[in-house]
């Protein structure tokens, strides 16, 4: 944001020059709702909406003064262009405007309008019925939004919009009961019937409306984050997020302990979903107050949940002057990643200033006084805040905005890399990952750990050895410890490689003091106290040859006879004279990541009977080389592989052999003609191991596993 175009107040703001604890930031002033000419609205106005980079500010005005195009006497909804300063006019038709929500860049704006007709109002009452619509302020169009899918406008009075940051997407109340089938449509008959409040996202690109959940009627309506992947919205008195692609309710109205923070109101919800900040009445345990005359009253406060993190941070925490009563904080307004929150206060013992609106910065727990205004509105890097005040000097209440003046640097400023030995290594291979710290200052770093998503814990970890601090191998944090000022720390883990592609981050979990670009433990890439290294690991599936450890072969006409010395193995079809062949290969373990995919069983025949059928089988049990007979040769179990007989290498497709033998016992195989007992004899010879070549072969092949 250039000053320049924001420092454009009166001299009447001068009485709001702010007042800050030491190290926070101050801030600028300039007027939002300015007529042509830079003069002051002539009527109220309130309910800011910053735009993201702070260009553009939505307001509400009872103005009559602010833009030539407002020709009637409602209240309308208006956008301040500070760079160009000028007051564009929003609404405009015949009914009271209000509750802007502006889109990241300025060009869309929510708003809620009266309309000529009636219709049901949050207490069953038939009153003026409000829709909500958006209005494109640079194609001039506006579409009506509190609409059913099926195009048919609500019939009951809806409210509190929140536009996403690309304008697609609005969340808003309504107690209309055309808009969905999914939801409830009367809540209660006490003192009289009462129709429900309720949660709908309506996208506009799709041209669908969608219930989420029951809601709360309320000034301060939901929150949708400028991602449009969650709403923070109030529901049963309390604060839900609610996931807007399944639905999903995570509640955030709760303290640390996980006890309710109970009523809560008026959400805002950070880029990611991950920070929610809400108002809640405090109750006792929050807080000890001293009773001064009246009493002490319990108000709201501001507190900030971190949904990843389980923690709830009390934002408006105040100091303890006994001589007041507690006051309320409420309006919260939170920066897109969640490190700033803005709120107003009507506690006088805040902090010197007194009440007012003020800035809470959640990395460096600094708090700023803003301004004695109400209702404060953030850009979304938290650098300027709009708010409404009527300072002396102005007849009416306006819209002011400051800037951010930053205070003199503090901090570390750290960076994180990742590298690895080889991004293509084998599965199995060890793989050297290192990680680099390193503080560029300007002050040390301390309290600094490194975590992220790697494989520097659990089993395939084989050591992990930092320069500094210490490892945790369950949980692969490194506890750095202090870093001084242009000095770094290196982590460096030996793992071995598991299948597949994985991408692993680095990044700073924690450190004591702020950095200036970055956000510890965010897991935002984008920042440079985060880093990556894809590693893609492929398996090596290499086939595998062996040759036999063992064979023999057994003849029916000698029965009690070995003859594992031989140098030929034989396979015989004949009467009372049936041979068979027995033999044996070591198995290769299982590459990693791999499966057995085939196998194949080669036999060389030097002399062949041609034209039979030769079946191959697994053995269920050992045999002994020197002494397996006819008599005692083991049985056979599974399936039979079949093989014509030939001269040369005959070969069995020994597939699903091999892999039961993985599964299970591995005794070898035994190879004998499919049709013994012939009555002319019909034989196979082979080679036998004995042999220097042509000597029996098993072939493994194997493919990644799926």
């Amino acid at each position: 944001m250039n000053r320049a175009l924001i420092v454009v107040a009166v001299a009447g703001v001068i009485s709001m020059a702010p007042v800050a604890p030491a190290s926070a930031g101050t801030y600028d002033t300039g007027l939002v709702s300015a007529a042509p000419g830079g003069t002051a609205g002539d009527g109220s106005s309130r309910d800011a909406s910053f735009s993201a980079d702070g260009k553009f500010v939505a307001f509400t005005s009872d103005a009559d003064n602010l833009s030539d195009s407002d020709d009637n006497a409602y209240t309308n909804v208006f956008v301040r262009d500070l760079v160009n300063a000028r007051t564009i006019l929003v609404s405009g038709a015949d009914g009271n405007a209000g509750s802007p929500s502006i889109s990241a860049d300025g060009h869309r704006v929510a708003f809620t309008t009266e309309g000529a007709d009636t219709c049901l109002n949050e207490w069953g009452e038939l009153a003026a019925c409000v829709n909500v619509f958006v209005r494109d302020i640079v194609d001039g169009t506006t579409t009506l939004v509190s609409r059913a899918s099926n195009g048919g406008p609500a019939n009951g009075t809806s409210a509190a919009p929140a536009i996403s940051a690309d304008g697609q997407k609005v969340v808003f109340y309504s107690v209309a009961a055309n808009l969905s089938d999914s939801d409830q449509d009367s809540c209660g008959t006490w003192p009289y019937e009462v129709p429900c409040t309720k949660v709908f996202v309506r996208d506009l690109a799709a041209g669908t409306t969608t219930y989420l959940t029951d809601g709360w009627a309320t000034s301060c309506g939901p929150a949708i984050s400028p991602d449009g992947g969650y709403a923070a919205v109030e529901s049963g008195s309390g604060i839900a997020r609610v996931n807007l692609q399944d639905h999903t309710q995570t509640w955030v109205s709760l303290r640390g302990d996980g006890s309710w923070i109970f009523p809560a109101s008026c959400p805002a919800i950070s880029r990611d979903g991950l920070r929610v900040a809400f108002a809640g009445i405090e109750h006792s345990g929050d807080i000890t107050c001293s009773s001064p005359p009246g009493g002490c009253d319990n108000g709201d406060e501001v507190y900030v949940r971190d949904v990843r993190a389980g923690t709830t941070t009390w934002v408006s925490q105040h100091a303890p002057f006994p001589s007041y009563g507690h006051k309320p904080s409420n309006d919260p307004s939170i920066s897109a990643d969640g490190r700033f929150v803005a709120f107003d206060t009507a506690n006088p013992n805040l902090t010197a200033a007194g009440a007012g609106a003020y800035v809470s910065d959640l990395t460096t727990n600094a708090l700023t006084f803003v301004s004695q205004g109400d209702d404060p509105s953030l850009s979304a890097d938290g650098s300027v805040v709009a708010f409404d005040a009527e300072p002396p000097g102005y007849a009416t209440r306006n819209v002011f905005a400051r800037e951010r003046v930053s205070p003199t640097p503090v901090g570390a400023d750290l960076s994180v890399t990742l590298t690895a030995s080889t991004t293509s290594p084998a599965v199995g291979q060890n793989v050297t990952y290192t990680m680099t710290v390193t503080n560029a200052g300007p002050n040390a770093a301390t309290g600094v750990t490194v975590g992220g998503n790697g494989p520097w814990w659990g089993s395939n970890l084989v050591s992990a050895t930092p320069s500094q601090g210490s490892h945790d191998s369950v949980t692969g944090l490194w506890t750095v410890g202090t870093i001084p000022a242009g000095a770094g720390a290196t982590l460096q883990a030996v793992v071995k490689t598991s299948a597949g592609t994985n991408t692993y981050y680095a990044t700073v979990n924690t450190s004591d003091q702020p950095d200036p670009d970055s956000t510890p433990g965010n897991y935002n890439l984008a920042e440079d106290d985060q880093a990556s290294v894809t590693i893609t690991a492929a398996a090596n599936c290499a086939a595998a040859t062996t040759t036999a450890t063992g064979d023999s072969w057994v003849g029916q006409n000698e029965p009690a006879t070995a003859h594992g010395t031989d140098a030929t193995l034989r396979a015989r079809s004949k009467a009372n004279a049936n041979a068979r062949t027995l033999i044996r290969f070591p198995l290769q373990a299982i590459p990693a990541g791999c499966q057995v995919s085939g196998a194949k069983l080669r036999l060389y025949s030097s002399t062949a009977a041609t034209g039979r059928t030769l079946y191959l089988n697994r053995l269920a049990a050992p045999f002994t080389e020197s002494s397996v007979t006819w008599n005692n040769q083991p049985a056979v179990t599974g399936t039979s592989a079949s093989a014509s007989s030939h001269a040369g290498w005959v070969e069995w497709n020994a597939t699903d052999q091999v892999k039961a033998m993985y599964a299970g016992s591995n005794h070898g195989f035994r190879v004998r003609d499919a049709s013994e007992n012939a009555g002319t004899a019909a034989e196979q010879r082979f080679t036998s191991r004995e042999n220097t070549t042509n000597r029996p072969e098993l072939i493994v092949t194997f493919s990644p596993s799926p």
